[in-house]
């Protein structure tokens, strides 16, 4: 995971050929990366994002923001690739794309390829992009990482505008930068800043702008984003980082335990107890 974490610090971006020995002991991110897997063989039940997904071939699974990533069954034979991108590549990469795209790209996660050309093309660029990062006498692969990763957006989301023929897809708009960069600024600043009305001020516009804009280009309003992305980080806390409920409140500047619980149950229908109880971790198994 080193080599993954120095490539991924130099570049933006890095390409993994994912293997039942390495998901074994896959790091869990609390993630400023976007992550795009294509299983190329075998089999592999996931919990991505707190999301239970039967992975296997011909499949892609796509990820705006990456939480948590564990396995529980892998076949000894399985094999993806997996792209991952920092925050501020991810940013550049899809300028240009408007925001129900984008939201068709990720929102299923893992969606089926149907067509063999189509899976053949996004997996070659798949690894021209992985061979990209191991030539390193190329002064300027960065920018030519930036232009296939741009490519790969492009085809994907087109494909997942063709899977889901009859709808139409807005033109992009200045509303689609502010919308991502409120969504970046979350995941910069969620753990501390809980009310709209921060957000709106570091993109220099008003709460009321910032609702219309959350609201025309996702259905949801500014305060629903923000509490989705508070209530996935404290269950990821709870899941994973062993601390107890009172240092998670802390942590997350509620100002006491019963608010945190009292925010957890409204958000999500469950107390952290409940939420803890049945949503036990296994370990991962090769079959």
């Amino acid at each position: 995971m080193e080599e993954i974490k120095y490539t991924l610090s130099q570049l933006g971006f890095a390409v993994i050929n994912m293997t039942p020995r390495r998901m074994a002991h896959w790091d869990l991110y609390e993630a400023n990366l976007s992550m795009i897997a294509l299983c190329l063989q075998g089999h592999c039940d996931l919990e991505a994002n707190m999301e239970r997904i039967s992975f296997h071939p011909g499949m892609r699974l796509a990820l705006s923001h990456v939480m948590t990533l564990r396995s529980f069954k892998v076949s000894a034979d399985f094999n993806a690739l997996i792209l991952l991108v920092d925050r501020k590549l991810g940013i550049l990469t899809t300028e240009g794309l408007s925001t129900p795209a984008m939201v068709r790209l990720f929102q299923p996660a893992a969606v089926e390829m149907d067509s063999t050309a189509e899976w053949d093309l996004v997996v070659e660029m798949f690894r021209c992009l992985q061979h990209l990062t191991t030539v390193e006498t190329i002064p300027s692969r960065q920018q030519a990482g930036i232009s296939l990763l741009h490519c790969i957006t492009s085809v994907l989301t087109g494909i997942s505008r063709q899977n889901r023929s009859g709808t139409e897809i807005d033109p992009y708009l200045p509303a689609d930068n502010y919308f991502r960069n409120f969504l970046d600024l979350i995941s910069q600043h969620v753990v501390e800043q809980h009310e709209v009305s921060f957000y709106a001020e570091q993109l220099g516009i008003t709460p009321k702008y910032l609702n219309q804009i959350c609201k025309q280009r996702s259905g949801y309003k500014a305060k629903e984003a923000i509490t989705s992305a508070l209530l996935t980080r404290i269950k990821r806390e709870i899941l994973v980082s062993g601390l107890s409920m009172k240092e998670i409140a802390r942590r997350y500047h509620f100002s006491d335990q019963s608010s945190l619980g009292k925010f957890f149950r409204k958000a999500s229908g469950k107390s952290p107890l409940e939420f803890r109880r049945s949503s036990v971790f296994t370990k991962t198994e090769t079959l």
